[in-house]
């Protein structure tokens, strides 16, 4: 019986996920009660922020958020947007981190206009300190490519074939000869596309799999996000070397790769006016946690019982 390229490719990413040593689960989220861990930050527009400077002046809600302008993650934003003269008359400043970039928040806050910072955490030093990173396994389950994050396939298939730059070459070489020839006659509208698209991703899922290739100089000249340099000088190894892998391939192709959803949970924190956390909701219903800012701020203020 012939096995399906589909179930090849599958098989690939199981096999990648055995074969390498899982790593120790993250701590849970700090428990109420405890002292707010310390943290500073930049904002969208490169300006700092320090939680100490807010303490004893301002109650805080913290929350900690998967992706800039993703459905979930709008609608939170937008709903505490739309509360913000309430939540500062309550006497609320609100701050947003996740793991994008400052140049990603600022495109966030422009187009939906919202009105409270949003820290740039991408080597995800605050998400560690609030225990906001998810565990491993979702790690590597975000790490795997999949037919549907090719936003440019032809494009893609192109620059393997052309091995115009390291990268490309690189996956070229690790083609069987058949697929080679695949890939040499692709053409969008022919009936082989589809099974020109799965040899691509199998590529892909061998290179996230295999060695540290930051080692040998085969990304030599791509632009590289901060993350990406970050986790290189950890030495990485196993499920977290994988996951390097899958980023050094999404900056070395920007405009053929998604980028892959980020792996911290969606956890907030209301930390009072003495630096200690008062209420933390854990769940990835964005609606629960604005929900639950206003139940943890109606008790505050003495409307609702403990």
């Amino acid at each position: 019986m012939k096995t399906s390229r589909h179930l090849q490719c599958w098989i690939c990413a199981a096999a990648v996920a055995a074969a390498l040593p899982l790593s120790a689960e993250p701590p849970p989220p700090v428990l109420a009660g405890r002292e707010a861990p310390p943290f500073s930050g930049q904002d969208q527009d490169g300006n700092p922020w320090k939680l100490s400077d807010h303490i004893g002046k301002q109650v805080v809600f913290l929350y900690f958020y998967p992706k800039d302008d993703t459905a979930g993650c709008t609608a939170e934003a937008c709903s505490l947007r739309d509360n913000m003269v309430e939540l500062k008359q309550a006497g609320v400043d609100v701050v947003g981190v996740s793991f994008d970039d400052k140049d990603s928040h600022k495109n966030f806050v422009f187009k939906y206009n919202l009105n409270f910072p949003l820290l740039a955490d991408t080597s995800g030093v605050i998400a560690d300190a609030y225990g906001a990173r998810m565990g491993e396994h979702m790690r590597m389950s975000s790490s795997t490519f999949s037919v549907d994050e090719i936003k440019d396939l032809s494009g893609l298939i192109n620059r393997v074939r052309g091995q115009s730059d390291p990268a490309s070459a690189f996956l070229w070489k690790s083609l069987s000869k058949p697929e080679r020839s695949l890939l040499r006659s692709y053409q969008p509208s022919a009936p082989s596309s589809k099974q020109a698209q799965e040899v691509v991703v199998q590529a892909l899922q061998k290179i996230i799999g295999g060695p540290r290739i930051y080692k040998v100089k085969r990304f030599k000249g791509v632009s590289l996000r901060p993350e990406t340099a970050e986790l290189i000088k950890q030495s990485p190894t196993g499920l977290n070397l994988v996951h390097l892998n899958r980023l050094l391939l999404e900056d070395a192709y920007p405009l053929e790769l998604s980028r892959n959803q980020r792996m911290d949970r969606r956890v907030s924190f209301l930390i009072g006016l003495d630096g200690k956390i008062i209420h933390v909701t854990d769940s990835p219903d964005p609606a629960v946690h604005v929900k639950e800012l206003a139940a943890a701020m109606a008790t505050l203020k003495g409307k609702a019982s403990p």
